[in-house]
């Protein structure tokens, strides 16, 4: 018998992985040897799996499944799918993993895991971490706090993540399901009376999970405090201990102290101790400091944007998010959501009013927060946003009636305003139109049928006593003025920032940072900007790209500084790389602090025009300054 017949002999008779250290050893052979003779069976039809225990005999390729033992096969799509797997395997390793046996549990060469190890430095080194070898075993080397933001990372962010680092495969591996933890998290949290919002109890959720993984899979216990100690009589400090109480009875681990305050500091920083659906004093909660300064941002986002922030509600949540906000920012503890790029792309503008809001913590707290912060702030200017939704209507209408016909009442206005929808409000009813000046209204009802044609204002004629038809045709004239009136006053406003000077087609700089330079640099070159004005949107550039998936960046400054509104605008046949996305169409936007009004206009409205790809493709094209203009403004159905 033959060595290869030796360990195939061997295999067959354990149902538990054999190391190669022991195949070695049982042939007085080196541990490369036994790697040849593995690839020689498993070429010769023998199915051979490994694993960090060492190798296990599946069957042979002729045998029915029955006859075989059960087999896990990989299979990786693309590269990237393998280097995950290889970061996750290092995660969950107590001690490290042989970088042989690594490489045969995935039938892959030596060579080709020794190329994607120069890759999975680069991915750890994001981290803080790095990779150590001895005698041909490697592991992550790095502090504690670093490789469970890794861990937290993989659970949260990657959509690519293979097997084992899931949620719910990592509950399935301690035993313990997702549901009841979710359950034991929540009880903690509602008997120590502390609220959390759906993303905080989320959070809270993994960071359990990480845990307990690295208590059980890794067999790791810190050995030192992460953060700051939580005193043991608060109720952060006793929701922590009764969720590892209750989990270990589950899923049999030690915990230390260490752990303990661990958990307890994260629960600290992502709930409250009151319910903020029934806050009564906040002042009693937050420092008065923090609640100053909400009220103050309300008035400058007023001031500046023309937007009322001002809503019990949002005071109540923002001024709460903000104190925890500052608690992780003063000790360095970050919190993700997968929300980001969603919200900046669908909410650009709500999402310009979260940059300036952040700003203003960083000028007042002296504290940056980050792309994740920034989205959770935006989430609370839209909340606040969507509860005050214009709903006055924007096109005003007179009701001309016969006058033995009796609209007057007010009950019987209110009803058929309500009809309308509000695309239309009839502010007022008359028998003649004699008394009435037509520059107050935009369209005329006539139920009377005895009107005649008005300059300028457009006349729908009814039954005498409006039917549901009547009402139909009322908002599809509405419908019709009211694109009218937003396309005119587009253009209109539009036009206040153009200038044809300020208009290239196909300049390429070798950068973002130079293209924006370019453009900044000549509008101050022109007189129209302040010199810092180039920093300021450098400024915000770095805080989020200004690009979008339309092939479209606008960059622009946080600060009202020109000396008029103003657009220059960089069209390209080719496109270039701007943060996540490949730009064609630059525009970049200057804002005067008298005319601010104006931007949340045109940069609403821009993106509305943008958001339509054939409107792109033909500004693409565009060969000129004014065929740009007409194209961008002109009316879409």
């Amino acid at each position: 018998m033959n060595n290869s017949e030796k360990i195939l002999s061997i295999l067959k008779q354990s149902d538990t992985p054999v190391s190669s250290r022991q195949l070695s050893t049982m042939l007085s052979v080196s541990d490369r040897s036994v790697r040849n003779y593995i690839r020689e069976l498993r070429n010769n039809g023998e199915q051979i799996t490994a694993n960090e225990n060492g190798y296990l005999w599946l069957g042979a390729k002729n045998q029915s499944p029955s006859e075989s033992k059960p087999q896990t096969l990989f299979a990786f799509s693309t590269p990237e799918e393998r280097i995950n797997y290889l970061i996750e395997k290092l995660i969950l390793s107590n001690s490290g993993m042989d970088l042989y046996d690594l490489a045969d549990s995935i039938y892959i060469s030596y060579s080709t895991i020794e190329k994607d190890m120069i890759r999975v430095k680069k991915k750890l080194a994001l981290f803080n971490l790095s990779i150590r070898r001895h005698n041909g075993v490697i592991e992550i080397i790095g502090d504690e706090r670093h490789k469970r933001a890794l861990f937290s990372h993989y659970l949260t962010s990657n959509p690519t993540s293979t097997m084992e680092l899931t949620f719910e495969s990592l509950c399935k591996l301690l035993n313990i399901s997702p549901d009841t933890l979710r359950e034991i998290v929540w009880e903690a949290l509602q008997i120590n009376n502390l609220y959390a919002s759906d993303y905080a109890f989320k959070s809270i959720i993994i960071h359990v999970i990480i845990n307990m993984a690295r208590i059980k899979i890794s067999e790791y216990l810190l050995e030192k405090p992460l953060y700051d100690n939580v005193a043991i009589h608060t109720a952060e400090y006793l929701a922590a201990r009764q969720i590892f109480e209750q989990t270990s009875r589950l899923c049999p681990m030690d915990f230390n102290e260490n752990e303990l305050q661990q958990l307890a500091f994260i629960i600290m920083t992502k709930t409250s101790s009151l319910d903020i659906q029934n806050v009564i004093d906040i002042p009693q909660i937050v420092d008065e400091h923090i609640i100053q300064f909400v009220c103050d941002i309300i008035k400058k986002v007023k001031a500046l944007y023309y937007i009322d922030l001002y809503d019990s509600d949002f005071i109540n949540f923002f001024t709460i998010h903000l104190s925890n906000a500052l608690f992780r920012c003063m000790h360095n503890v970050s919190v993700r959501t997968p929300l980001s790029d969603e919200i900046f792309i669908q909410n650009p503008l709500i999402y310009e009013i979260a940059v300036f809001i952040t700003q203003e913590i960083r000028t007042t707290f002296g504290y940056e927060l980050n792309k994740d912060e920034i989205t959770f702030v935006s989430l609370h200017v839209g909340a606040v946003l969507g509860k005050k939704m214009d709903e006055h209507p924007e096109i005003k209408a007179v009701l001309v009636v016969n006058n033995y016909y009796n609209y007057y009442n007010e009950h019987s206005l209110e009803a058929i305003n309500q009809k309308l929808s509000g695309k239309c409000k009839i502010v007022e009813i008359t028998n003649t139109l004699s008394d009435i000046n037509p520059v107050y209204y935009d369209l005329i009802i006539d139920a009377s049928n005895s009107m005649s044609l008005q300059d300028g204002l457009k006349i729908v004629r009814t039954h005498t006593i409006i039917t549901d038809s009547d009402f139909q045709k009322i908002q599809s004239v509405c419908n019709d003025l009211l694109s009218e009136k937003k396309q005119k006053l587009f253009r209109d406003k539009l036009m206040s920032f153009m200038d044809p000077r300020l208009f290239e087609k196909n300049h390429y700089e070798t950068s973002v940072e130079h293209m924006i330079r370019y453009m900044a640099d000549k509008l101050v070159a022109l007189g129209v900007a302040p010199p810092a004005f180039t920093a300021s949107v450098l400024e915000r550039e770095a805080i989020t790209p200004t690009s979008f998936d339309n092939r479209v960046a606008i960059p622009h400054s946080i600060v009202c500084s020109t000396e008029k509104n103003i657009g220059f605008v960089i069209v390209n046949d080719k496109p270039i790389h701007w943060g996540t996305f490949d730009v064609q169409i630059i525009m970049m936007i200057g804002v005067n602090h008298q005319q601010r009004m104006d931007f949340k206009y045109v940069y609403s409205n821009l993106l509305e025009h943008f958001e339509n790809s054939t409107t792109v493709e033909k500004l693409i094209r565009a060969r000129d300054y004014h065929e740009f203009i007409d194209i961008l403004t002109r009316r879409t159905n």
